[in-house]
């Protein structure tokens, strides 16, 4: 089977794409359009073209046997998807505003927030290692910063370039520090978040070795 956890799709030859076509995304390893807003709760193609152009979803393309290309998902993109559609939900707000604030995240700190690795191996059905001890909670201040946990309890301001590289060297202040004087803070536990796709890829998976078992007896 195909790695899940992988973030770019290897270049496929277009008959290797015919071959997988027929499999489950969770099997082949990418979603199509469809399958991803399927699996996510995003409601339409031209939300995921906008979500895509904030720089939140970073889509692939797969050549076709028949000639042209498709766009396709990896599994990172689609956990970041229900993430987008779950906090809009939680939040209240329209998915392209969530998305607004999302996109100021630094998107590896994103996928260590809702614990790639580890959701990876609980969709393969396989046992998984102890989590990182990484910051899981992000805060919007007076709707304007977003504040997101370097570390448990130690948080650094977004949507600046340097924080994409999450230097040391930047000021970090406690959560404390940062509530001491504000008007309105909406704190986001991404690690709370539950993500139900998980559930989906590992039932679509043990259903495709059951069949392949049923037909080798």
């Amino acid at each position: 089977m195909i790695s899940i956890e992988a973030r770019s799709l290897p270049r496929y030859h277009p008959l290797e794409v015919e071959v997988l076509l027929p499999l489950p995304p969770a099997v082949r390893g990418f979603w199509f359009d469809d399958e991803m807003l399927n699996a996510t709760g995003l409601t339409s193609v031209p939300l995921l073209r906008k979500v895509q152009g904030l720089g939140l979803l970073e889509s692939s393309h797969v050549a076709m046997s028949v000639g042209g290309r498709r766009r396709v998902w990896t599994f990172p993109d689609v956990l970041l998807g229900q993430l987008l559609f779950r906090f809009s939900e939680l939040a209240r707000m329209p998915v392209q505003a969530a998305a607004e604030w999302l996109v100021q995240l630094p998107r590896d700190w994103l996928l260590k927030a809702i614990d790639l690795k580890q959701l990876v191996d609980e969709a393969m059905g396989e046992p998984f290692d102890p989590p990182e001890l990484v910051g899981t909670t992000f805060i919007i201040i007076d709707m304007q910063d977003v504040w997101f946990e370097q570390t448990p309890d130690y948080f650094m301001q977004a949507g600046k370039p340097e924080a994409a590289a999450i230097s040391q060297d930047m000021e970090i202040q406690s959560m404390d520090e940062l509530l001491e004087n504000v008007g309105t803070a909406l704190l986001v536990d991404v690690g709370a978040i539950n993500l139900t796709v998980c559930d989906r890829v590992r039932d679509e998976r043990l259903a495709y070795n059951a069949a392949r078992e049923r037909a080798r007896s």
